[in-house]
């Protein structure tokens, strides 16, 4: 052991003045005093020094212990309230006298213990033998080496000459917690208890470790993140233990300053790991909610409290420190039971360890604070606490585990039944739909032939019914074929590069008609900024926009409809389109909002009555824009229309130059006039023509036309585009127009007519109206500026021309020989029609074997063979199978071989293609269609 190093307190009288001064407090201090002097003897074992001190607030610091032998202070010593020493946190600092009798003949050495590690001052006052203090220095302030006796805690030894009382004075100061616990031995009970205390210490901290070494090797197999966070709440425990009991001292012998942030950085890291350690074990994720959110809120305020030492003084964060701890844990605590009210059968052992945790903390608190007669618990319960709550917590985790595992297998079996499920239901939608388009087939089939022959005006609208409600009945029949798909987790996206102005402009015209039946104002916007050149799935993405549009348009009688593109940002800042579908409609409640996207779900009954549709057609674009990896929503109010919006994300084209260059036009900056009543129209292209040098003027009405073209001519800058509706208010479009031409330059200005999409204007009276070109509404930006930029052009087209469309080439397959293979007369009949029109004969075979049989009989071989995949006696797949093993034998060319089914799943195309067909086409035909893969097939 290693003997104190004493500072000598400087004398400031006499020898002989300090001898009078011991000897008054060794009488009239002992006799002033109600506190006994300690008897010491060679057995005393752990004995509580509380009985035996007085104390002296030093609130000011400035005391000496010669201002204490003087008599000056030692008249304010006064007798401790219980048996310990614990002031809670103060910044104010005490002296402590307490005396100690050897009765007997020989000295006794005795070792003074203050068992709290975390003290910043300690200073020992003891007699030495010629009547003069000696000071002997201790306290985390100053390096571990420079303490009396090395150990964690404060250790001094005491010498007691024989027949004497001996005074000795104890001056501390802390910012911690003023938790002082003295106690005293003799040299073999203190021994005794050294290697009692390494031996518990040994203990705690070996469990601790093995929980440790056995959570993360769990967590290296498991890769469950509860163990980690469990791990890393057990190392930061294992971090602020140490720092209690003093070992950090021991391990950083130098890092003063460390030592005294250390159990406070350690506890608050623990609380951080403790809430991520509760977020995966309750799985708070799942239940979200005020849980969730007040759990990462707590996780916050603790990584604050951590950072706050950085800038904060030491008695302010160790206080914030201490109260942030305590109401976390209590909080952990909280969730633990309401999960456990919620029927999470995991928070059971999660709930014990807390309660074990915190009703013991409460009796060790109560203990050490002298409230509960029972120290040893104060010394130890705590160490305690902390392993039945890392024991029970790491308990907790294997019945976690074995939760999982329940779950686990509860889901296989879940997910075997719902796969098959899933496989009877596809089962039964692909019969279903085989069916229902065999004969559909037939009837769309013969209405599009019975179009082709002489009708009256009764018998077109007959036939006019008939069509239109087998197309709404082949909606209906893709529509839960898409929904059945989404649901069995087979629909599959495509990813390809598309023009997003090309797709939205194909959009709109598919509902051009429908606006102009209706009267409805029909607006296609896309900001300039948007990009165009994107990369994903257009075929779907049209599915969503048709959906929504088809919505709008069938809730809404006047006003209108407007479709608006343009670039965002997601809350990760992601760039994303947005798809605006707006209209004037009917609106609707915030109840029907709700569980509008849920399957099979409409406004009420009498609106699927009123309006048609099955209320498939929004759970399908919710869950296509979800998988496209958007967003879907509805902003709507009774009586004041709806807009569904949607976002997906921008995914730019990896080939944009093989797209349409629709944004590479360069117009240049001139004035712009339109004269039109659709308002949402016009601001659309003011909005949108301006970022691109055109500013847009506004007539309403043919009235006010005159006078601004000639105040335009008059400043100089007359308008060198002037656009017309041809329906206005107050006057008709050619009538404005013959009235502008006469007073402007018709070198500089041209003059267009928007017409509706019925107009066909004969070119003699846009002539004679001075009219450059006539252009069909509705007009989204980008084709108006096309328009513009042809019209601009140095060689102007003439009155009447429309803007360029693909053109429609008219090929002719009368020299293909081609076999028709269909066991269905009415089908049969149906496709030979549609052959006869493009000038094509065919041959018929009306099940597989004679199929085969037609081919090998052949006189020249067949080029196209048209194959139902469903006949009795042998069917279409096992039908091709045999013409390719024919054909392979006598080295003939392979026909074409495109399957007629009834089939449309994806499934269905792959088997044909697997059997060796070519193609797939599904029923009921299309003439255009089947022209679309003749064309494909035989190019040349």
């Amino acid at each position: 052991m290693h003997f104190p190093r004493a500072a000598r307190v400087p004398a400031r009288h006499t020898a002989v003045w300090l001898a009078m001064a011991c000897l008054f407090h060794a009488v009239c201090g002992q006799a002033a005093s109600g506190v006994q002097p300690l008897i010491a003897t060679e057995a005393l074992d752990q004995q509580n020094l509380g009985p035996n001190i007085e104390y002296l607030a030093d609130p000011d610091g400035q005391l000496t212990i010669s201002d204490i032998l003087t008599g000056r202070a030692a008249a304010g010593f006064r007798d401790l309230e219980n048996d310990n020493i614990n002031f809670g946190y103060t910044s104010v600092g005490y002296w402590f006298r307490f005396r100690i009798q050897n009765p007997f003949d020989q000295d006794i050495d005795l070792y003074l213990e203050a068992r709290y590690p975390l003290l910043d001052h300690v200073r020992l006052h003891k007699p030495g033998a010629d009547g003069t203090y000696l000071e002997v220095g201790m306290g985390d302030h100053q390096p571990f080496g420079s303490r009396p006796l090395r150990f964690n805690i404060f250790v001094d030894r005491l010498h007691i000459p024989a027949k004497s009382t001996q005074t000795f004075y104890l001056h501390v100061r802390t910012t911690s917690t003023f938790d002082v616990p003295l106690f005293v031995s003799a040299t073999d009970p203190f021994i005794e208890h050294v290697h009692d205390a390494q031996w518990v210490l040994g203990i705690f901290y070996g469990v601790i470790f093995g929980l440790i070494a056995y959570n993360l090797f769990i967590y290296l197999s498991t890769r469950e993140k509860a163990f980690l966070f469990y791990v890393l709440y057990l190392v930061c425990t294992y971090g602020y233990s140490s720092a209690l009991d003093g070992i950090h001292f021991r391990m950083f012998p130098d890092a003063v300053g460390w030592q005294q942030y250390s159990i406070y950085v350690s506890a608050n890291s623990s609380v951080v790991f403790l809430f991520l350690f509760a977020i995966e074990y309750l799985a708070l994720r799942e239940v979200g909610g005020w849980m969730l959110r007040l759990t990462r809120f707590g996780l916050g305020v603790n990584v604050a409290v951590i950072l706050s030492h950085l800038v904060l003084d030491i008695t302010i964060t160790a206080k914030l420190a201490v109260m942030v701890g305590i109401l976390s844990f209590i909080y952990a605590m909280v969730i633990g039971v309401v999960r456990l009210m919620h029927g999470y059968r995991a928070a059971r052992i999660y709930v014990l360890s807390f309660g074990v945790f915190i009703l013991m903390g409460i009796v060790a608190m109560l203990a050490a604070w002298g409230i509960l007669p029972i120290f040893e618990l104060s010394l130890y319960g705590f160490k305690i606490t902390i392993l039945l709550q890392l024991i029970l917590l790491s308990l907790a985790l294997g019945d976690r585990i074995n939760i999982l595992k329940e779950r686990e297998f509860k889901l296989e079996k879940e997910a075997i039944s719902a796969h098959a499920e899933s496989k009877a239901t596809s089962d039964f939608l692909a019969k279903m739909s085989h069916e229902i388009r065999t004969p559909m087939n037939g009837v769309m089939g013969m209405a599009e032939l019975l179009g082709d022959t002489p009708l009256n005006r009764i018998q077109s609208h007959y036939l006019n019914v008939i069509t239109s409600s087998g197309r709404a009945l082949l909606g209906v029949i893709n529509d839960i074929l898409d929904y059945s798909k989404i649901e069995a987790g087979k629909m599959e996206l495509e990813e390809i590069d598309f023009n997003l102005e090309e797709l939205a402009n194909e959009c709109v015209s598919v509902f051009s008609l429908k606006a102009d039946e209706k009267n409805l104002e029909f607006v296609l916007s896309i900001e300039p900024e948007t990009p165009v050149a994107l990369r994903g799935d257009p075929t779907r993405l049209r599915q969503v926009i048709l959906n929504l549009m088809g919505n709008a348009f069938k809730f809404t009688d006047r006003g209108h409809v407007m479709l608006k593109v343009r670039p965002v940002r997601n809350s990760n800042n992601n760039p994303n389109i947005h798809f605006e579908i707006s209209d004037t409609g009917i609106g609707m409640t915030e109840d029907v909002r709700r569980k509008l996207f849920a399957s099979f779900t409409q406004a009420d009954a009498s609106t699927s009555r009123k309006y048609g549709g099955t209320g498939l057609g929004l759970a399908i674009s919710k869950q296509l824009v979800e998988l496209m990896g958007g967003k879907i929503g509805v902003n709507s109010k009774p009586k004041q229309g709806s807009t569904f919006w949607f976002n997906i994300p921008e995914v730019d084209a990896l080939n944009p130059e093989e797209l349409p260059a629709f944004r590479k036009v360069e117009l240049g900056r001139f004035p712009m006039l339109i004269v039109d009543d659709q308002t949402q129209f016009c601001r659309v292209m003011q909005e949108e023509m301006l970022p691109l040098g055109v500013s847009v003027d506004i007539a309403p009405s043919g009235k006010i036309v005159s006078r601004l073209v000639s105040k335009a001519n008059e400043r100089g800058d007359p308008y060198r585009i002037i656009a017309i509706n041809k329906e206005l208010p107050d006057d008709s479009g050619y009538t404005v127009a013959r009235a502008i031409s006469e007073i402007v330059d018709r070198d500089r200005t041209r003059i267009i007519l928007m017409t509706g999409l019925r107009d066909n204007e004969e070119q003699s009276h846009l002539d004679a109206a001075g009219i450059d070109m006539a252009i069909n509404k509705p007009l989204s930006s980008a084709q108006f500026r096309d328009v513009l930029a042809l019209l601009l052009a140095p060689a102007p087209r003439r009155a009447g021309e429309r803007v360029p469309a693909e053109a429609r080439v008219e090929r002719d397959f009368s020299h293909l020989r081609v076999l028709v293979v269909e066991d269905n007369e009415v089908n049969l009949m149906v496709i030979r029609g549609m052959l006869k029109k493009i000038s094509l004969e065919a041959d018929t075979a009306t099940n597989g074997l004679r199929a085969v049989e037609a081919v090998k009989q052949a006189e020249q071989p067949y080029d196209l063979v048209l194959m139902d995949c469903e006949m009795p006696e042998m069917d279409g797949y096992d039908a091709t199978r045999g013409i390719r093993a024919y054909e392979a034998q006598k080295a003939l060319k392979e026909s074409v071989i495109i399957a007629l089914s009834a089939h449309v799943m994806a499934e269905s195309r792959n088997k044909s293609i697997d059997a060796g067909m070519n193609d797939h086409m599904s029923k009921p035909v299309n003439l255009s269609v089947l022209q679309q893969k003749l064309a494909h097939w035989f190019p040349e």
